[in-house]
Order: C-alpha cells, then sequence, then structure tokens
C-alpha cells in the first residue's frame, strides 16, 4: 500500500479527535501528543491499533513509547507501509 504523510497525518487527526475530542485540524505534525493533544498510555495504544487497520501496518508495542509526535508517527507508518508494499 502506497502511503503518504498526508494521509496518515489526516488520520491520526481523525482518531485523535474520535479518542479525545481534540479537532483533527489542530494535530499536525509537531503536536507532541501527551503534551499537545492530552493523549495518554492508554489513548496512544489505542491510536496503534487504529493506524494498523487504517493502513495494514504492525506497530510494534515496545515502539509506541519512541512515538511522542506525530511527525514520530507518520515516519513509522509511511516507513511500515513502504516495507509492506515491497
Amino acid at each position: 500500500m502506497d502511503v503518504s504523510q498526508t494521509q496518515v497525518v489526516q488520520a491520526i487527526g481523525e482518531i485523535v479527535e474520535d479518542i479525545v475530542g481534540i479537532p483533527a485540524g489542530n494535530v499536525t505534525p509537531d503536536k507532541h501528543f501527551m503534551d499537545d493533544l492530552d493523549l495518554d498510555s492508554l489513548a496512544l495504544v489505542e491510536l496503534g491499533f487504529a493506524l494498523e487497520d487504517k493502513f495494514g501496518v504492525e506497530i510494534a508495542e515496545e515502539d509506541i513509547k519512541d512515538l511522542v509526535t506525530v511527525r514520530d508517527v507518520v515516519a513509522y507508518v509511511v516507513g511500515r507501509a513502504a516495507r509492506v508494499a515491497t
């Protein structure tokens, strides 16, 4: 599956809006999940599962703790999707 950074940012925005009610438009690459978007560790796991379902990639639980900004998750998902596509 060919996944663009824009697609992932939009998906993260929609998921964050569903989880914590922050408007999707406020979710930008520089936002920190815990400090800026009020996601706790459980919400981050929920985000990970939702992204796995949407993009068909696996996000290892041990990697979630290192994904602190939207940009981190975008790079991770795009990279994983590229590996799945090959």
